[in-house]
């Protein structure tokens, strides 16, 4: 199976929506927004019920030196060539979910989730590497009390469990028979 690289798929994020980032192109994540951390970034920062299965991005420095949050006119690209494979419900909004590879047993998906996702985006649209697959939600009416972020999973799902089953009561399970998460910051 493949690998993906975050730092590509920041930079990717950046140039997509012309963000002012500084020249040191620097990204800030919160212990919690981590993968398999057990910390929350949000509300009272205490813990959360289960591991976090992906990387939350949401802050970096702009070229003035201030930390600037992610709003809801960021669009949010495809990090590789796949196909949509299912679009479901989350808590904060919707999550695109694309597979990139497949063989015998199982696929690699990448999943992109709290996003609110155009209706031309639907299972079976093939997409490119940097295709806009969404943009992030508004999460301020949420009572969860989350900042606007785009959470990123990479996983392999066992090809036993069909696309249309591939949802957060899935993903979110990852000691599940047929899940495999993958740390996306390696």
């Amino acid at each position: 199976m493949k690998s993906f690289a975050i730092r590509s798929y920041l930079d990717a994020i950046t140039h997509l929506n012309n963000l002012p980032i500084s020249d040191q192109r620097e990204w800030f994540f919160h212990p919690g927004m981590l993968f398999w951390s057990r910390a929350k970034w949000w509300a009272d920062f205490g813990t959360r019920h289960a591991m976090h299965e992906g990387l939350d991005i949401a802050l970096f420095r702009n070229r003035t030196g201030r930390i600037q949050w992610l709003d809801t006119s960021t669009r949010v690209p495809a990090m590789a060539k796949g196909e949509v494979i299912n679009v479901c419900s989350d808590f904060l909004g919707r999550s695109v979910i694309i597979k990139h590879a497949q063989d015998a047993e199982s696929r690699l998906v990448s999943v992109y989730s709290h996003i609110a996702v155009p209706s031309a985006v639907v299972p079976g649209t093939r997409v490119n590497k940097g295709d806009v697959v969404g943009q992030i939600a508004d999460t301020t009416g949420k009572k969860s009390g989350i900042h606007c972020h785009l959470h990123v999973s990479i996983m392999e799902i066992a090809n036993e469990i069909t696309d249309n089953e591939i949802s957060w009561e899935i993903m979110g399970e990852p000691d599940l028979k047929g899940v495999k998460l993958f740390n996306p910051m390696i």
